[in-house]
């Protein structure tokens, strides 16, 4: 994907966030992946590392966030239904309670002398 990166001046002008706001969505529209740059020319020849630390901090609260999720779906599944198989299921192994039969049978194994 494309990016395009949007810079202005820096100073306030009339009508500056409306037009911005139409370059990133004429880009957006076109398949571009637009980019804001933080204090102009300045900013956009060395850098600034606080884009990188918000989104730093964006996928980690993301992360954290889909754990925390995950964790209580599987609290509150496993309060209404187990999730755990009875023990003796545990012990024969989960062929024999599904098919009826044990996913390796003992004749069915070939031995080599080697």
């Amino acid at each position: 994907m494309q990016r395009l990166a949007v810079l202005t001046s820096g100073g306030d002008a009339p009508g500056m966030n409306a037009a911005i706001r139409a370059v990133v969505r004429s880009a957006i529209a076109h398949g571009y992946e637009a980019m804001g740059v933080r204090d102009g020319f300045t900013g956009l020849i060395h850098g600034d590392t606080r884009q990188f630390w918000c989104q730093l901090m964006g996928a980690t609260l993301y992360a954290v966030w889909a754990f925390g999720a995950t964790f209580a779906v599987f609290w509150v599944v496993n309060k209404v239904k187990s999730m755990r198989v009875p023990e003796e299921s545990e012990e024969v192994g989960l062929d024999v309670p599904e098919f009826g039969m044990p996913g390796y049978p003992e004749d069915a194994v070939v031995t080599t002398p080697y």
